[in-house]
């Protein structure tokens, strides 16, 4: 029985993804070729024969992503010790201060409340080891420009601090988000918000891929908002090839940090804040920036607009375009959860309530990135039951009969997505 959007999915997906993304074009000569290659997956070693690679192939054409697979993924239950804030401080430290002890490195951690107070000195070091920081300063690597050949062919993306805006008399810290076009240097896609974080990254992706269709790769940050499993699921479901910077290494990005630098010194600093009382005031203002002074205006490494390049370039290639409603659907957010007793799930530190069927097991649930509150059951990649948010005032005019037998109400294996 299929069980829902899995590990396996993603590293089928891997294997053909330069079929799909059109990098390969054989058929028959890539899954000869990728037939003699070992791949690993859960630390084993696996050889695929030319026949299963190919079905891979054409069950993503025929059904999607979502089917690729049929086995469920184990959660691993993984907690992170440090923020992606502390890691930044802590590269920030060893690039200023390279013989810094690591001793020193976890008290000034400690002091300025980056770490955990459960973490010990003894696990700090540990990590610092595991994750190369212990001697890590961000090498000057060879770097070579590049440019890729036509728009849509490769987006880059990244996040920046924006200004404070006074809200009620109380300021507060904004970060732009940001996608750029490789070729035309053109923002795709950007938005403010009050949280740097992985639902926010996907808002600006679908809003960019509405207005300009469907990249062919994006490069992204490596750190959490941008890498994580839901992004590759969405990646998968489009058929876009995700690719990460290394670690902590801002110059990979080149072009979406140089206009950031751009933004900065022709924008940021020379407007008066007080004055924004809102996200949506900054974001007008900011658009309006765009359009007059960067977008229609000449790079000096294009020779023309950023807007023009990426017009007449995009004659050239095939514009990828997806309706609206299926965009949606590519951008639900997918999360599995074991139903409590009183039939509830928790999401995003919301409680939904649950048909009383799905009591006790464990369940795949979607949810759209612009409306959470919208919750769905889903089986066998099918939309089944909507989740309710809670009300405990309603709940609580509700006469209850206190001798439910909870083993009761999933009667057969049927109804079960997946019991643990």
């Amino acid at each position: 029985m299929r069980r829902g959007t899995s590990r396996l999915d993603l590293f089928r997906y891997g294997i053909i993804m330069p079929l799909l993304t059109g990098e390969e074009s054989n058929v028959r000569k890539f899954c000869h070729e990728v037939s003699g290659k070992p791949y690993y997956y859960k630390g084993k070693e696996y050889y695929f024969s030319e026949e299963t690679i190919r079905k891979w192939y054409y069950k993503y054409l025929n059904e999607g992503f979502d089917n690729l697979s049929r086995k469920t993924r184990s959660d691993k239950n993984t907690s992170r010790k440090i923020s992606e804030e502390g890691i930044n401080y802590i590269v920030d430290l060893k690039s200023g201060y390279p013989r810094m002890t690591t001793k020193k490195i976890y008290e000034r951690l400690k002091e300025d409340r980056m770490v955990k107070e459960d973490v010990s000195i003894n696990s700090f070091y540990r990590y610092m080891k595991t994750n190369n920081l212990k001697t890590r300063i961000i090498a000057n690597k060879e770097r070579r420009r590049y440019e890729k050949e036509y728009p849509n062919d490769t987006w880059q993306a990244d996040t920046s601090y924006g200004p404070y805006i006074k809200i009620d008399g109380k300021k507060y810290r904004t970060y732009l988000i940001q996608f750029i076009d490789d070729n035309s240097r053109l923002v795709v896609g950007y938005g403010f918000y009050f949280h740097d974080n992985a639902v926010n990254v996907q808002k600006t992706f679908k809003k960019a891929i509405e207005k300009y269709g469907v990249p062919k790769q994006i490069y992204l940050d490596n750190g959490k908002p941008y890498s994580n499993e839901q992004i590759e699921i969405i990646c998968a479901r489009l058929g876009i090839k995700l690719t990460h910077t290394h670690a902590y290494d801002p110059a990979a990005k080149g072009k979406v940090e140089r206009c950031f630098k751009t933004i900065k010194e022709g924008w940021m600093y020379a407007r008066d804040w007080n004055k924004y009382g809102s996200i949506k005031e900054l974001e007008e203002d900011y658009g309006r920036y765009l359009y007059d002074e960067y977008i229609n205006k000449e790079h000096s490494e294009l020779g023309d607009t950023p807007n023009n390049v990426w017009h007449k370039g995009i004659e050239n290639t095939l514009y990828k375009q997806i309706e609206k409603e299926q965009l949606e659907e590519y951008f639900m957010n997918t999360v599995k959860r074991v139903v409590t007793k009183d039939r509830l799930v928790s999401i995003n530190n919301k409680y939904y309530e649950v048909p009383y069927k799905y009591v006790g097991c464990k369940i795949e649930l979607r949810y759209y990135t612009s409306n959470e509150e919208e919750l769905w059951v889903y089986e066998n990649n099918e939309r089944k039951e909507k989740c309710e948010p809670l009300n405990k005032k309603d709940n609580s005019k509700v006469k209850r009969d206190n001798n439910i037998d909870y083993s009761k109400l999933v009667n057969n294996e049927e109804d079960v997505i997946e019991c643990s």
